[in-house]
């Protein structure tokens, strides 16, 4: 018996064919896809990672806030986008635009006019490299022309947070404090203030503008400071860094009162005198505190006249 061969036709050829091709596009449409969303998925994850590692690179160090001092009173305040510098040497560069990076601080002088603002020129540039910082102290290197010339060329400087110049030996037994005239309206004050607490002051009038000259008044006051504000003039004094002290007298700002600070310890005396708004940083609080005394609260007029160490 003989078998009979099937007869595939060529319709039938055709058919199976267009099947296998419509299958085979399918698979192949359907593995680009695939591989499209991987690839989506890794740029994905790839842009993640990026910026994970971004967030770790800028939160792996702590920005510096505060004023620090040298050994030299050299002082940098560092207050979030602005700041200041200060040179014993030379005059307070203050109220600067101040850019922070891990290994880098730059302070410059805010610009006023289109042009400067434009291109950054003619403005002063103290720019810092920072070569170590712990908790409570930091190493700087000048880095920019204008830096260098700042700090009469030093290498390096080491700045400390107020507290690493703590001296509790740092007390007063008496202190004289004198506000002079200046060429506007302001008084001429003095006050002596002893370690009891017991406080004299005395208004001799208002400076040589025309209207407000009153060159015979002679007001004397007595009052009494509290233990409270005895006890923050103590931790003033504390970090006033006192017995390493100056104030340079060559600094001239502007027109403005002269201050003298007399400042006994038993039998020790510091001295100290320069116009008020060249006091260097690290005397701020102090004259700022000595400052408020002229209007303190217990102060009574006496009949009594007063009479100063000068």
């Amino acid at each position: 018996m003989q078998l009979l061969q099937p007869v595939i036709t060529l319709d039938q050829i055709f058919f199976f064919n267009a099947v296998l091709f419509f299958n085979f596009s399918i698979a192949f449409i359907i593995f680009i896809q695939d591989s499209y969303i991987v690839l989506q998925m890794t740029r994905m994850r790839l842009l993640t990672i990026f910026f994970l590692l971004l967030l770790v690179s800028c939160s792996t160090y702590t920005k510096l806030d505060g004023t620090y001092f040298s050994a030299q009173q050299d002082c940098l305040v560092i207050d979030d986008k602005e700041g200041g510098i200060e040179n014993k040497q030379s005059y307070i560069d203050e109220n600067l635009i101040l850019k922070q990076k891990k290994d880098k601080l730059k302070f410059r002088r805010k610009t006023h006019g289109l042009i400067r603002q434009l291109f950054k020129r003619n403005i002063n540039k103290y720019t810092f490299t920072i070569l170590y910082k712990t908790e409570d102290s930091f190493m700087v290197s000048p880095k920019s022309r204008e830096a260098k010339s700042y700090f009469k060329g030093r290498d390096s400087i080491v700045f400390k947070n107020k507290y690493q110049f703590a001296d509790p030996t740092n007390i007063f037994t008496k202190i004289i404090f004198h506000s002079g005239h200046c060429y506007g309206c302001c008084h001429d004050l003095h006050l002596e203030l002893d370690y009891s607490g017991n406080l004299k002051v005395t208004d001799n009038g208002p400076g040589w503008a025309p209207g407000c000259q009153d060159t015979t008044r002679n007001n004397n006051y007595f009052g009494k400071v509290s233990f409270n504000d005895l006890e923050r003039l103590k931790n003033i004094l504390k970090y006033s860094q006192l017995k390493t002290l100056e104030w340079p007298y060559h600094r001239k700002c502007f027109d403005a009162p002269d201050l003298t600070l007399i400042l006994y310890q038993h039998d020790t005396c510091y001295y100290f005198k320069m116009n008020a708004p060249c006091v260097p940083i690290i005397s701020r609080p102090l004259t700022g505190f000595l400052n408020r005394l002229f209007n303190y609260h217990t102060l009574k007029r006496v009949d009594t006249t007063f009479n100063y160490e000068r």
